[in-house]
């Protein structure tokens, strides 16, 4: 009787094929969750405008998911709000000695923040904010910046 089967060389083959395959989904995917890949095609672009105590964010294109924070840095003054969801639309701030609020107005029927909806920076003197950083921050990684001039 003789024995069937693959020869040494085929099998041999085989196994190299299917490590080789196995070890590039392994790190494609180990990759990306390190990368964080998840969060690498998030942006946001907008524009700013200044209407008295108020300033507007209106985001013209780009999206970011729940949870993101906002940022306002003047000089050594940090203000960071974390927004995790979008039932409450108002948050209290405070940068250096100001306290004031913001809000987030969402236009388009998303559970993410994107082109249509704005932010308001309320109650605060422009004199006292121009010359700040803003920042959009999703998964550690500033998603939009600008500077209010």
């Amino acid at each position: 009787m003789k024995d069937r089967g693959v020869s040494a060389i085929v099998g041999e083959i085989l196994i190299i094929s299917i490590t080789f395959i196995l070890t590039i989904l392994v790190l494609h995917y180990g990759i990306m969750s390190l990368t964080g890949i998840q969060s690498g095609n998030i942006y946001i672009n907008g524009y700013v405008q200044n209407s008295g105590n108020n300033i507007t964010v209106t985001i013209t294109s780009g999206s970011v998911p729940l949870p993101f924070s906002l940022e306002i840095i003047s000089g050594s003054n940090i203000s960071l709000v974390n927004i995790n969801n979008f039932q409450k639309n108002f948050y209290n701030a405070t940068l250096g000695k100001i306290n004031f609020t913001i809000s987030i107005e969402k236009n388009i029927n998303s559970d993410k923040l994107t082109a249509g909806d704005s932010i308001i920076i309320r109650n605060i003197p422009y004199s006292y904010i121009a010359g700040s950083v803003f920042n959009i921050i999703y998964d550690n990684r500033i998603v939009f910046h600008t500077t209010f001039q």
